[in-house]
């Protein structure tokens, strides 16, 4: 099922007309490069915290580096879009890097004031393992992040380590960062 069809994507972009025009922004950049989009994370599950929560998306296309090169163009050419940083990761397989594919471009953006970790893979690594690029995760650890997440944004109760700890227990990353540019503003 496409995020599209997704009932709380569509009823939290309903809601929040901010996010809705974010993934305008990101679905035009995707039909002008002729890519494809998929959202995942809390945006198409009860556990979204509007103004917390950040949006998880994924851009798949035949070359990661020369669209990750368009992409931040897109970005600095316009005035809502704030780039954070920028992540070369890996996939991790047996504690080894696999290279048979550019691996994936991690860009960290804030749209319209919101704010979105934007993943650009490419199709032969998303088409073959799908799976591991949007994480699929069972009730039980959906079920736990949700209090967890409850407790950390409604009650203001735990600590952003001790959350981002909980997280990485509960969803253990599968990549390994191999670089990091930072950006304090896009007019850098």
């Amino acid at each position: 099922m496409s995020y599209k069809d997704n009932k709380y994507f569509k009823k939290y972009c309903n809601k929040h007309k901010d996010v809705k025009m974010s993934i305008r922004n990101l679905e035009t950049f995707c039909k002008e490069e002729n890519c494809k989009m998929e959202i995942y994370g809390s945006l198409v599950r009860p556990d979204f915290y509007y103004g917390q929560s950040d949006g998880d998306v994924i851009i798949v296309c035949n070359n990661v580096e020369e669209l990750s090169s368009r992409f931040s163009s897109y970005i600095y050419s316009h005035p809502k879009m704030i780039y954070k940083k920028k992540k070369i990761i890996y996939t991790v397989d047996n504690n080894n890097i696999k290279n048979s594919c550019s691996g994936r471009i991690l860009h960290t953006v804030s749209i319209n004031g919101y704010n979105f970790d934007i993943s650009i893979i490419c199709a032969k690594e998303y088409h073959g393992n799908s799976d591991s690029c949007i994480p699929k995760h069972n009730f039980i650890v959906l079920f736990l992040m949700s209090i967890i997440k409850f407790f950390y944004y409604k009650i203001n109760i735990m600590s952003k380590d001790i959350y981002y700890y909980l997280k990485q227990l509960l969803m253990p990353s599968v990549y390994e960062i191999v670089r990091k540019e930072s950006y304090q503003n896009k007019n850098v």
